[in-house]
């Protein structure tokens, strides 16, 4: 859906968008009416690409997370993901695409759907998108149904960040007395450092 030839560096561009949308609960997609009204004109108009919308929760159901994440790979250019509360689906999906499936090509729009009853819950939403290390989620300020709205109209444009696949830390086994060794050395690493 790119109106224009010119793409910011660092980003690509995609003429049809293929999008999908994934909610941790029936609850969120309140917030995504718009949204899904949205992508659904533009895809009667040939503008975008639809697949399914998918509600699966993290917490309840990881291994559906998973076996969606591996369907849509090569299907969709664009995944809006969006949850409330502690958001870990956004987060998750992200770490599955990259370290797991190792795709570079998928762009994750993540949306932190809103509390109005309690604002914690909202900003923690917020918070497990924006402070995720190391993370390629797309955020920009996608908070509730206009946000999840702007999110569907981004994921619609077609222009896209490049995502580098990063090198992965490896997993490490070690005895207690191994850690709690490492652990000493860290604090007083850390201790070392704050001192002016």
């Amino acid at each position: 859906m790119t109106d224009s030839l010119v793409v910011p560096e660092g980003m690509r561009s995609i003429e049809v968008p293929r999008i999908a949308t994934m909610f941790g609960s029936d609850s969120d997609l309140d917030q995504a009416v718009e949204a899904h009204e949205f992508l659904l004109q533009l895809a009667d108009n040939g503008r975008v690409g639809l697949f399914d919308e998918w509600t699966n929760s993290i917490h309840r159901n990881p291994v559906d997370v998973l076996i969606r994440l591996s369907i849509l790979i090569g299907q969709v250019d664009a995944i809006i993901v969006g949850a409330g509360w502690a958001n870990q689906l956004t987060g998750c999906a992200n770490a599955f695409l990259r370290n797991l499936f190792e795709d570079n090509h998928i762009v994750i729009f993540g949306v932190a759907i809103a509390d109005p009853k309690n604002s914690i819950h909202t900003q923690a939403a917020i918070l497990s998108i924006t402070e995720l290390p190391g993370s390629e989620v797309v955020f920009n300020n996608y908070v509730g149904a206009e946000g999840c709205l702007r999110a569907a109209k981004d994921a619609a444009s077609g222009i896209y960040p490049i995502i580098t696949l990063k090198e992965q830390k490896p997993a490490v086994r070690r005895s207690m007395k191994e850690a709690l060794e490492i652990g000493r050395k860290q604090r007083e690493k850390m201790k070392g450092e704050a001192k002016p």
